[in-house]
């Protein structure tokens, strides 16, 4: 569980904290769910997803950033890092990725609104909002993968 909530906050204390509230939620309960792990792993999912919305914009968009990052984990400067995939993550909304789904993920990463209000403010469902979003985040870690290997060439 841990390891889930882990991978979406990317703090070891958070972390602990999710898991901890989820724990505590399933042994507060009257009765138990009839799939435990499913009640915990979900339990530990939306616990990461509120504590993201509690933290700042700029902090949720570095948390992304940082997850992007990841192939160059190893460089000492990680500013010039941020900044380099900030420029790629603005190449790949400009040129490989629909209009929809750039202001999806702008939406949402940029804007700092939550799935609802940005499906709200463009008109589109939630699920839409969601596809677009996952999808740019897939095309910027492929990029970022391949410029990485290229730059090791």
């Amino acid at each position: 569980m841990f390891r889930v909530a882990f991978l979406r906050l990317r703090d070891a204390d958070d972390a602990r904290d999710v898991v901890q509230d989820a724990m505590m939620r399933l042994w507060q309960r009257q009765a138990m769910p009839d799939n435990v792990a499913a009640f915990l792993r979900m339990a530990v999912l939306n616990g990461a997803i509120d504590r993201l919305r509690e933290i700042g914009l700029e902090e949720r968009a570095a948390i992304v950033m940082a997850e992007l990052a990841e192939p160059w984990a190893d460089e000492a400067d990680r500013e010039d890092v941020r900044l380099k995939v900030r420029r790629m993550a603005d190449d790949v909304l400009r040129t490989e990725v629909s209009e929809p789904a750039a202001n999806a993920f702008n939406a949402v990463f940029r804007r700092g609104l939550s799935y609802d209000e940005a499906a709200h403010d463009l008109g589109v469902s939630r699920a839409t909002v969601n596809k677009h979003v996952v999808n740019v985040l897939r095309k910027l870690r492929c990029t970022i993968t391949l410029n990485r290997i290229n730059d090791d060439d």
